[in-house]
């Protein structure tokens, strides 16, 4: 079986085996983000919107992670930064889920989404989306669940000099084309 991360390390992480079938080698993606603007920058908890949630916020980079419960509504978190972002990402830390993702330059940012799982164009769905992005919060309603489940955010904004968001087109595999 695979044994996932075994340990952290000075300049990165070692994976335990590859469990994958019939033992072939797998490869993996990782993503290692940090928010906060110091060493010493706890996440906090942000009051913004109608749904309390814990962000930690790298401002001058454009980034926060933002931490928070949903249940099978429509809620409005506070994410911590000064601007709206232009690109969320996120994934239910609770239950197994696809991981969404909200971009601005989509056709209709408000009721589409992309989904990480999937090779496919971006779902439209006029109740499960994010439907309203400020410079504030983010308006979502992605879990269509029972109970209460944690989800965890990343969200993006671009900094002059900094990052850019934007997007591609272009021409991937044979016959497909590619648009982030």
């Amino acid at each position: 079986p695979f044994e996932g991360f075994t340990a952290f390390n000075d300049n990165g992480f070692t994976v335990g085996n590859n469990g994958g079938t019939n033992r072939a080698p797998n490869d993996y993606v990782a993503w290692v983000w940090k928010a906060g603007d110091h060493d010493d920058n706890l996440p906090q908890i942000n009051t913004n919107g109608t749904t309390d949630s814990i962000v930690s916020v790298n401002d001058a980079a454009g980034f926060s992670i933002v931490k928070f419960p949903v249940t099978n509504t429509s809620i409005n978190v506070g994410h911590g930064l000064s601007a709206a972002p232009d690109m969320i990402i996120w994934k239910n830390l609770d239950s197994v889920d696809n991981w969404y993702v909200y971009h601005k330059d989509l056709s209709s940012p408000n009721t589409q989404w992309l989904n990480l799982n999937l090779d496919s164009t971006a779902t439209t769905n006029a109740t499960y989306n994010f439907s309203s992005v400020t410079s504030d919060t983010f308006t979502t309603h992605l879990f269509a669940g029972s109970g209460t489940n944690n989800v965890v955010a990343y969200c993006w904004y671009s900094v002059t000099g900094h990052s850019s968001i934007g997007s591609y087109t272009g021409s991937g595999y044979t016959g497909k084309t590619i648009t982030t």
